[in-house]
């Protein structure tokens, strides 16, 4: 088990590199293509605009379904000092338990959305068939060009990137985190002091596993289309910038 934490615990530091590294590389071929702030912005936002639907989308629903005064989702994209901003949603000061879920509502709907994709549109089963493992090169290549042969693979391919590249919580969808942590410990920690510590049903083991692996499953997706797109996005700035140097 703690074998499986520390690989999950890099896999997704790995998958928070690729994500900014990507960002960058993008906004600087779209600028290098435009010379212009403004159009970068708006192109960047235009490409991941399902994925931007998605994340503003499950922040609604989770706050409507928790009882919770929320505005319509914004679509429109500002800068917030050096970052981008795809959009948004205002929802009511509440609890530390109902933001902090409200919050983490993009990352379960957009792992759920991966995990569905990935398995019953590419045949993806599970996590152990984006790993290398015992695989030879040519098994892994022949694997990825398989996937360029499904119908409609570049629309799903498309869909697959900009849902997962807007799954992550955003800052402000974590500023309610630090609490409910910190109330969440409490509580553990009353239960232990006066309980002493509890054995852990088996069905609960079971669903934490199933959701380790669901997590996974969908960070080594996100890193199987996000290296090959920062590959392809720095090899054309560096042929642009070459041109135009």
């Amino acid at each position: 088990m703690f074998a499986l934490l520390a690989f999950f615990t890099f896999v997704f530091l790995l998958v928070v590199l690729l994500d900014r590294l990507v960002t960058q590389q993008m906004l600087l071929l779209f600028w290098l293509l435009t010379r212009d702030d403004r159009l970068t912005y708006l192109l960047y936002a235009l490409l991941l605009l399902p994925g931007t639907l998605v994340h503003e989308g499950s922040h609604w629903l989770a706050a409507r379904l928790l009882g919770v005064p929320v505005s319509r989702p914004s679509l429109r994209p500002r800068l917030q000092g050096s970052r981008v901003v795809l959009g948004h949603v205002i929802t009511a000061p509440t609890d530390p338990l109902r933001q902090s879920a409200i919050g983490a509502a993009p990352l379960v709907v957009g792992v759920t959305l991966v995990v569905l994709v990935a398995r019953y549109v590419f045949g993806v089963e599970g996590p152990e068939a984006l790993l290398p493992g015992g695989r030879s090169l040519r098994e892994l290549v022949a694997q990825l060009a398989a996937v360029t042969r499904v119908e409609d693979a570049w629309i799903w391919l498309y869909l697959l990137f900009s849902v997962s590249h807007m799954m992550l919580p955003s800052e402000s969808d974590r500023a309610a985190w630090p609490a409910f942590l910190v109330l969440l410990g409490a509580v553990g920690l009353a239960v232990v002091l006066l309980f002493g510590v509890p054995a852990v049903p088996g069905p609960v083991v079971a669903l934490l596993n199933a959701l380790l692996w669901a997590l996974l499953f969908a960070f080594l997706v996100t890193i199987a289309l996000d290296v090959p797109l920062f590959v392809a996005c720095w090899a054309l700035n560096r042929l642009l910038m070459g041109r135009r140097g």
